[in-house]
């Protein structure tokens, strides 16, 4: 985040708490909620005056095997990683687009590349 301060990025961080978050703008809510997810990119861009790059950097990870895995976490996980930056690239291209551009970067972790034990 220093860094970023350092080069006058201006940081709108969204979370469900904004407990220690270091940003100009904190968009508190949670990103199971398909209404949060689709405004926070119109939220962000409002308070920053702009939108030039949007990082999906949230994550959850439930383990258990196929046959053992509830729906809620089921749903929690493909909600989080898969439906949530889905739908705010969804509404972040838009206003990337009438500015010019900008870059998106979504981040996972190692286990979409393999399996892990649990």
């Amino acid at each position: 985040m220093q860094r970023l301060r350092h080069a006058a990025v201006r940081v709108a961080v969204a979370d469900r708490s904004v407990d220690g978050v270091e940003a100009e703008a904190h968009l508190p809510g949670d990103l199971l909620g398909a209404a949060y997810a689709d405004a926070l990119p119109r939220k962000a861009a409002d308070a920053q005056g702009g939108l030039d790059i949007v990082i999906n950097n949230a994550g959850v990870i439930t383990r258990g095997s196929v046959t053992e895995i509830s729906d809620q976490d089921w749903s929690l996980s493909m909600g989080v990683n898969v439906e949530a930056p889905f739908r705010i690239c969804r509404a972040a291209i838009p206003i990337m687009a009438v500015a010019g551009g900008g870059a998106i970067v979504n981040t996972a972790s190692c286990w979409g590349l393999r399996p892990g034990g649990y």
